[in-house]
């Protein structure tokens, strides 16, 4: 088990470089962060999309039980909430590719830290 874990002595722990494991600290943090922004605005994205496609459907059934004069206004909303889905799907590659290369730089950098992190560290 010992050979699993990195054990300092107390005196050592307190003669660590303190700004460069701050600064290994805040990184990792920072990473996290935009890591969970991209995770986020990903779920936004997909989020608009089945609502559009709900509401699509939605405005569909209701056209099919509408009269004409109604069916005519449900028409035009229905032309216009597919101009809305086709031009986010049509985006949504590469959004999710930005957020794919977003996370990929995050996780770098958080191996970045962590290895300046076990430099740091004595042992």
């Amino acid at each position: 088990m010992t050979g699993e874990v990195n054990w300092i002595g107390v005196g050592q722990a307190f003669a660590l470089p303190e700004d460069t494991i701050d600064a290994a600290v805040e990184e990792l943090s920072r990473a996290a962060g935009d890591m969970a922004r991209c995770a986020a605005a990903e779920a936004m994205v997909m989020g608009r999309v089945a609502a559009l496609r709900t509401l699509l459907g939605e405005c569909a059934a209701l056209q099919e039980q509408a009269g004409a004069t109604e069916a005519e206004t449900l028409q035009s909303a229905l032309a216009a909430l597919r101009d809305d889905l086709a031009s986010l799907e049509e985006t949504l590659p590469l959004e999710r590719a930005f957020h794919a290369d977003e996370r990929d730089r995050a996780r770098a950098r958080m191996a970045q830290a962590r290895g300046r992190l076990r430099q740091a560290m004595p042992g």
